[in-house]
């Protein structure tokens, strides 16, 4: 299911972009990390933190009536799989060659029983004294997806740490990073974000990812490169895992460790990314 932000539903669904509901929020945290197992070799965890604030959907998952449901999404290995739970929190483990490159990952709160006569305090007063009758498998919450990208690598890549989301803060047409919870977040306003998503899509079935590596990926690892060597001296600077990530893809790439004062990060960044110019020059030409 792609994120459209301007759909809508006949009865309120907590969302962002949307005043169905008054603060209140649906927020979901997931996770996806590559872990070493005696038994299974290399696997993928994920864990999912649901933070649901309004009591009335509260009461719902209480009463066996809703339950926190991802679905997950993996073009590469053609993975697609819903996950659900009636607890706050969520843990899936995948086994190798289940997931790979790029992941999609939806949070949902759907109705699992009939519901009738449902209301929530919250709502908008626009809605008034109205009440809903829901029937199994209606929307009632949902948050923006993530999209991760993993790569099947003994060290952790670069790719796998960058994450896109939307926010509306932003300019259309401006991007920017940000480091959250070990993770490399790449902004964007809602529309360009889906705008980006559908295009890396294309790009995959088309070969043209040099555009998208060389606009955007470039400077974000160009960024990164300025934020891990700024951290020297930090004690818990190899717990980051972005600062792992860079540390890695500097060694595979035959470069010196972070921090360095006098680093080309222009060129170090070309470098780990393998001289993704090289790859856009065809693209370049083509037509001629």
């Amino acid at each position: 299911m792609r994120y459209v932000q301007s759909k809508s539903w006949p009865w309120p669904v907590l969302r962002h972009f949307s005043d169905d509901y008054r603060r209140r929020e649906f927020e979901v945290d997931v996770q996806l990390e590559l872990k070493e197992s005696s038994t299974d070799g290399r696997t993928i965890e994920l864990t999912a933190s649901f933070d649901l604030s309004d009591e009335a959907l509260l009461d719902l998952v209480a009463d066996g009536k809703a339950e926190y449901v991802l679905l997950v999404a993996c073009q590469t290995t053609h993975t697609r799989l819903e996950l659900a739970s009636s607890e706050a929190t969520l843990t899936r483990s995948f086994r190798r060659g289940e997931l790979a490159e790029s992941v999609d990952v939806s949070p949902f709160l759907i109705c699992t029983e009939p519901v009738a006569v449902f209301r929530s305090a919250n709502w908008h007063p626009d809605y008034g004294d109205r009440t809903f009758d829901l029937e199994p498998g209606a929307v009632l919450a949902l948050d923006t997806p993530y999209r991760v990208w993993l790569e099947p690598a003994a060290e952790p890549s670069i790719g796998s740490i960058f994450l896109l989301q939307p926010d509306d803060k932003l300019e259309a047409g401006a991007w920017q990073c940000e480091l959250s919870e070990g993770k490399v977040i790449i902004a964007l306003h809602p529309e360009d974000y889906e705008k980006f998503t559908e295009a890396r899509e294309r790009s995959q079935q088309q070969g043209t990812g040099a555009y998208l590596v060389n606009g955007v990926f470039l400077p974000a690892v160009m960024w990164l490169l300025e934020q891990t060597d700024r951290i020297e001296g930090e004690p818990d600077a190899d717990d980051k895992a972005w600062y792992e990530a860079v540390q890695a893809a500097l060694a595979r790439a035959d470069l010196k460790p972070a921090p360095q004062k006098e680093r080309d990060n222009l060129q170090d960044a070309q470098a780990i990314l393998k001289q993704p110019f090289s790859a856009l020059l065809p693209l370049l030409t083509r037509s001629r």
